[in-house]
């Protein structure tokens, strides 16, 4: 919950599976989906939470703390700290965020 709460994301989306095929495989999951994933808009972590819940997977961005902290730390352990930020010193980059359930397919 602390994740969506503290997002540097004016929206989080969540992904919707496409309808499920018939078949199953051996742990009761879809092996297929029949149509795309649908992406829909939310304002709050709060309706991000219901919609996890429900079995959507969520898109966000990682807090303005995560990426200030890990961009820079990240570039210069890489030999590239030149690419970790823009002439002015603020950080280049965002760090994206993934929440999903086993056996999500994006």
């Amino acid at each position: 919950r602390e994740m969506p709460e503290n997002t540097a994301s004016e929206k989080i989306f969540a992904w919707l599976p496409g309808r499920p095929a018939a078949a199953t495989g051996e742990t009761g999951q879809a092996e297929d989906r029949d149509g795309p994933i649908g992406s829909v808009e939310l304002g709050s972590a709060d309706d991000g939470m219901t919609a996890f819940e429900s079995g959507a997977s969520l898109y966000f961005r990682s807090s303005q703390r995560a990426a200030d902290r890990w961009i820079p730390a990240l570039t210069e352990s890489m030999g590239l700290g030149f690419a970790g930020r823009y002439n002015d010193g603020d950080v280049r980059g965002e760090i994206e965020t993934f929440v999903s359930h086993p056996g999500n397919l994006t």
